[in-house]
C-alpha cells in the first residue's frame, strides 16, 4: 500500500493541517483522511498523520506500507541520518511498537508536485479547521477526489 502525506501551516492563523490518502497496489483509495492541529510546525503535523495513517494500515491487515511525503526533516529521522528531538522520540516509538507487531513502514521524501491534492486539502484544513467545518471529512475528501 501507498500513503501519501502532507502537512501545511498557516503563518498568521498559527494553524497547521495534515492530509492523507492511501491506496493499494490496484489504485483503489483504501482510507484518507484531513485534520488541522495545533501542532507548529509542518513536521509536526505529519508526524501526526504518519501514526494515524500506520495504526489505520495495521488494523486493515496490511503488513507493508511505502509513505510519500514532503518533510524532509521527519524522512531523516526516521531513516536515522539525523537525531530526533523530543518530539520526534514520540513518533520512532510509535514506529517501532509498529514495526514489532509486524508493520514494515517506509517514508520517501517527494515534492509537493506529486503530493498536490493531498497538500491541497492540507492547504484547505490550515484555513478552515476541520473540527468547525468539516463533520464529515471522509464524505468530503472523497466527494472532492475521489
Amino acid at each position: 500500500m501507498i500513503v501519501k502525506l502532507a502537512g501545511a501551516k498557516r503563518k498568521r492563523a498559527k494553524r497547521s493541517a495534515y492530509a492523507y490518502e492511501a491506496r493499494n497496489l490496484q489504485g483503489e483509495v483504501v482510507f484518507c483522511g484531513i485534520r488541522s492541529c495545533a501542532t507548529g510546525s509542518v513536521a509536526g503535523a505529519v508526524q501526526e498523520a504518519i501514526v494515524e495513517a500506520a495504526v489505520k494500515a495495521k488494523n486493515l491487515g496490511y503488513q507493508q506500507i511505502l509513505m510519500l511525503s514532503n518533510c524532509k526533516k521527519l524522512v531523516q529521522v526516521v531513516d536515522k541520518k539525523r537525531a530526533p528531538d523530543w518530539k520526534e522520540r514520540t513518533l520512532m516509538a510509535d514506529m517501532s511498537s509498529l514495526q514489532q507487531m509486524g508493520l514494515d513502514c517506509r517514508l520517501i521524501f517527494v515534492s509537493k508536485v506529486i503530493l498536490n491534492y493531498v497538500w491541497s486539502l492540507a492547504v484547505l484544513a490550515t484555513k478552515e479547521p476541520t473540527y468547525c467545518c468539516w463533520p464529515t471529512m471522509e464524505h468530503d475528501v472523497n466527494a472532492t477526489y475521489g
